[in-house]
C-alpha cells in the first residue's frame, strides 16, 4: 500500500514538472517570435535599409536576442533589472571599448536592450484554450500588453526616423585646391566644380580656413544623400583633414 502511494507520488511529481516544463515552453515561444520580429524591424527596416552597416546588424540582432533569453532564464529572481544593466555593461565594455560609436547606432544599440529588457522581464504569458472554438489559442492580458509594448517601442522609432529623415542633409568635410571659387560671387560655380568632382547633389558649401600659399582651403559640403552609399566611415571617423 505504502509502495503504490509512493509511487503515485512519484508520478504526480513527474506530470507537474513536465506540466511546468510545457508552460514555461508555451511561455517562451510567443515572447521569443515577438522580441525577434520587433528587433528584426528596428534594426533592418528602419536602421539597415539607411546606414547599410552590417556589422551593427549583426550586433543588435545577436546582443537583443542575448538579453531577452538570458532574462527569461532568470524571471523569478531579484536581480532581474540590476542583471540586465550588468550584461549590457559588460557587452559594451567588452565591445566598445576600443571603438568609436556614432550617437544612432549608440542609440538604436540602447533601444533595442531596452525592447529586450521589456520582453525578457515581462510577465509570464499565459495561455488558454477557447471552450467556444475548442483547439484555438487565446492570450492573456498579459500577452496583449506586450503586444501594445511592442507596437509602441516600433511606432515611436518608425515615426522618428521617417520624419527625420525626410530632409536629410549629410556633410563632408573637402580640401579645395581652387580657391579662385571661393568668394561669394563665384557660389554657384563653385557648387557646380564640386558635384562634378564628387558625383553628389550639393545644396550649401560653407567656406573654412584659406591657405594662400598653398592655394587651397578647407570646405564643409552640405549634399543630398539621396542615393549615396552612406555605409560606415572609418576614414571621417578616426582621420582629420591637416
Amino acid at each position: 500500500m505504502i509502495f503504490l502511494q509512493q509511487t503515485a507520488e512519484q508520478l504526480l511529481d513527474t506530470a507537474a514538472q513536465r506540466q511546468s516544463a510545457l508552460v514555461t515552453i508555451m511561455n517562451f515561444v510567443p515572447l521569443l517570435v515577438i522580441n525577434s520580429l520587433s528587433v528584426w524591424f528596428i534594426t533592418h527596416v528602419l536602421y539597415f535599409k539607411k546606414s547599410r552597416n552590417r556589422l551593427y546588424y549583426f550586433t543588435f540582432i545577436l546582443l537583443s536576442t542575448a538579453i531577452f533569453v538570458l532574462l527569461f532564464m532568470a524571471q523569478g529572481t531579484k536581480l532581474q533589472m540590476g542583471a540586465a544593466l550588468g550584461l549590457f555593461a559588460v557587452f559594451g565594455i567588452l565591445r566598445y571599448r576600443t571603438e568609436q560609436v556614432n550617437v544612432r547606432e549608440m542609440t538604436y544599440l540602447f533601444y533595442l536592450v531596452a525592447l529586450s529588457v521589456a520582453n525578457g522581464t515581462s510577465p509570464n504569458v499565459k495561455w488558454s484554450l477557447a471552450f467556444s472554438d475548442p483547439g484555438t489559442l487565446v492570450s492573456s492580458k498579459e500577452f496583449m500588453l506586450i503586444l501594445v509594448v511592442n507596437i509602441v517601442f516600433v511606432l515611436v522609432a518608425s515615426t522618428m526616423e521617417f520624419s527625420v529623415n525626410r530632409r536629410r542633409r549629410a556633410t563632408k568635410l573637402v580640401k579645395y585646391d581652387n580657391i579662385d571659387l571661393i568668394v561669394p560671387e563665384k557660389r554657384e560655380e563653385l557648387k557646380a566644380d564640386l558635384e562634378k568632382r564628387l558625383g553628389i547633389k550639393i545644396t550649401n558649401v560653407e567656406v573654412g580656413s584659406v591657405d594662400f600659399l598653398l592655394d587651397c582651403c578647407l570646405l564643409n559640403v552640405h549634399y543630398d544623400p539621396t542615393g549615396v552609399d552612406r555605409g560606415p566611415n572609418t576614414v571621417n571617423q578616426n582621420i582629420r583633414m591637416k
